[in-house]
């Protein structure tokens, strides 16, 4: 499961080395300043929109990788029952980043 490391000027999203190969991407870091907003969804799939390109998408049960919509890309990685934590960017080449967490709500508040 991928991993969200909160730092005082950066946040970095460790990915594992299956969710690297589903999405083509290695970890992804941008600055704290970045952040726009942070919302926690109970069901982690639902806070995924748009369309898969590349990546892994089960419907229902697991997604990973890159979902493109009008407004940018998306890093995902969420699976069914899980929580998530969906972080909206502004002035970064990711729109959002949507990441299953075992504790969203920390997650969130570290990056409020």
């Amino acid at each position: 499961m991928a991993t969200i490391e909160v730092g005082e000027r950066e946040v970095r999203v460790r990915l594992q080395p299956i969710e690297r190969f589903f999405s083509l991407r290695g970890d992804v870091t941008f600055p704290r300043e970045a952040v726009a907003s942070v919302t926690v969804f109970e069901r982690g799939l639902d806070a995924v929109h748009g369309i898969r390109a590349p990546g892994l998408g089960a419907p229902g049960v697991r997604a990973v990788g890159i979902w493109r919509r009008r407004n940018g890309k998306e890093l995902v990685v969420a699976k069914r029952g899980q929580p998530a934590v969906r972080i909206e960017l502004r002035d970064e080449p990711w729109g959002a980043v949507v990441i299953g967490a075992d504790d969203p709500e920390a997650v969130a508040a570290a990056l409020r």
